[in-house]
């Protein structure tokens, strides 16, 4: 799809959700070779990698020694493979930061121009929110690539184009608007027309704001109104959908990729994600890419207005009964968070208040305005968060889920319940899969007997709604769960215990 469209459909991430590899920064060049060797040749096939300075120590000139690296392979850049920056958000880190990404990046152009063509084509702005933001980042770009072309010879295919990627309900909501906003203001402060946008839609920060129910509502949403507003302005947008193996972060995965692809019909790009990489065995791997492949670009599920606005609402309740419980289990979760294996080399700290006065905005629930006393919430980072979830016997995508569906129907009527039900066919095959992994005697040493009462409240809901069926966590899981909970008080090492759990779930978080 590379060579026909110029946009690639499989994106490998750095992300560190992977239970049986740790992967050094130093590590990182042989794995983007791998990555992006096609199948035949014992690679995993991708034709896209995304090199990530979000909060992570990935060194400044990794892009130019990936691109020398796959020099030697006889892949040819801008035609088997693309090498896409995530760069840092100046408002969380730092605009001379952001300076030294975007220039380490036009360096590795001016290589990759020596091997036959131009690696880096977009550079992803992440936790984007405003239009504004897009046309900074966008700006500096240009400046520096003109700078580039005078002082050290580059000569550019094309300019680089800026992929906003979304990772918050409310922003995916209205990413047409983001998308109508950057396309007025680049063309009119820059002179510049983009003949088509690429938009990362992203799963795991959304949830773990919102919940898994309205985060996935969300996602739908922003698919058909993408499609709405291309087909207005006449302009070809290509969505990136970011995703990982657990269905609070997506639930791409070999035994529900099928359902995926229906769910989330209209996508272009699928990120390949490190435990879909290495935590799945190779001929399942092969299947879920070549289905990916087969579904890539087709018509995205156009809803009614009317019906978009029902599923708001939807949203709105799904959230706030998420965020009823997930106040009451933040306090309790970063001990356990902590001890969850690195498996990349990120920027510390990786603790840090989560702001969730949007959510609590969007929810506009009076109840749940009692209940939080704070706006920010300490919470771990969105695999972390997840895979500590796992861990003390919640696995997180039930939370809100029942209690939801229920709000749903009770206040917005059984049209509402339908609707949404018919909007994700995946939620069934999502709750099936968490009902394998729960531990509710576990989770209350944890976080107490209040808190697993909702819990046990969503699950019977869940199987009401959904038909659901599962016994919870059994079998050699169980017993890891327990020894990682004796170990927890004497602050012993369970590492490995974690990471055998994640094995046996296929992820780790």
């Amino acid at each position: 799809m590379l060579r026909v469209l110029g946009i690639p459909y499989a994106m490998a991430t750095q992300h560190p959700d992977s239970a049986t590899r740790k992967i050094t920064a130093d590590e990182e060049v042989d794995e983007a070779v791998n990555d992006l060797l096609p199948l035949e040749d014992g690679g995993f096939g991708c034709d896209e990698k995304m090199v990530d300075y979000e909060g992570k120590l990935t060194p400044y000139h990794q892009p130019e020694w990936i691109v020398d690296a796959l020099a030697k392979t006889g892949l040819v850049p801008g035609e088997d493979y693309l090498v896409t920056p995530r760069i840092p958000a100046e408002k969380l880190e730092d605009a001379a930061r952001q300076v030294m990404v975007v220039w380490s990046c036009l360096v590795a152009n001016r290589k990759s121009m020596q091997y036959g063509g131009q690696a880096i084509k977009f550079m992803v702005h992440p936790m984007s929110e405003t239009s504004r933001e897009l046309v900074i980042a966008h700006r500096r770009i240009s400046k520096l690539q003109r700078f580039a072309e005078e002082e050290i010879g580059l000569k550019l295919e094309e300019p680089i184009k800026i992929i906003p990627l979304v990772e918050d309900v409310i922003r995916l909501i209205h990413v047409d608007k983001l998308l109508a906003g950057f396309h007025a203001q680049v063309s009119r402060t820059e002179g510049m027309i983009y003949d088509y946008y690429r938009v990362f839609l992203g799963k795991s920060d959304a949830s773990l704001a919102y919940g898994h129910l309205a985060s996935s509502i969300a996602l739908v949403i922003a698919f058909s109104r993408i499609s709405r507003w291309g087909h207005q302005e006449g302009v070809r947008v290509y969505p990136i959908i970011g995703v990982g193996k657990p269905p609070f972060r997506g639930h791409l995965a070999p035994h529900s990729v099928s359902t995926f692809v229906e769910q989330y019909s209209g996508y272009y790009t699928v990120t390949i994600q490190s435990a879909l990489r290495f935590d799945t065995s190779r001929q399942d791997y092969i299947k879920t890419l070549q289905t990916l492949r087969e579904n890539v670009g087709r018509e995205a599920r156009l809803f009614e207005p009317s019906d978009e606005s029902i599923l708001i609402e939807a949203a709105r309740k799904a959230t706030a009964e998420y965020l009823k419980l997930l106040v009451r289990i933040a306090p309790h979760i970063m001990e356990m968070a902590s001890k969850i294996p690195s498996k990349r080399d990120r920027l510390p700290p990786e603790k840090y208040g989560r702001d969730i006065s949007s959510s609590i905005s969007f929810a506009a629930d009076r109840e749940l305005v009692r209940v939080v006393e704070k706006r920010s919430l300490p919470l771990p980072r969105a695999i972390n968060f997840t895979a500590t979830l796992y861990t003390i016997g919640l696995p997180p995508a039930i939370i809100g889920l029942g209690r939801g569906l229920a709000r749903i129907e009770k206040e917005l009527g059984d049209y509402a319940l339908d609707l949404t039900l018919k909007s994700l066919p995946l939620l069934k095959l999502d709750a099936q899969f968490e009902l394998m992994w729960h531990d509710l005697t576990l989770a209350k040493t944890y976080v107490g007997e209040k808190v697993v009462k909702l819990y046990i409240e969503d699950i019977k809901l869940v199987k009401e709604y959904l038909g659901v069926d599962g016994t919870g966590a059994e079998g050699r899981y169980k017993e890891i769960l327990w020894e990682i909970r004796k170990r927890v008080p004497g602050n012993n090492s369970v590492a490995k215990l974690v990471d055998e759990a994640g094995k046996l779930r296929g992820f780790l978080g």
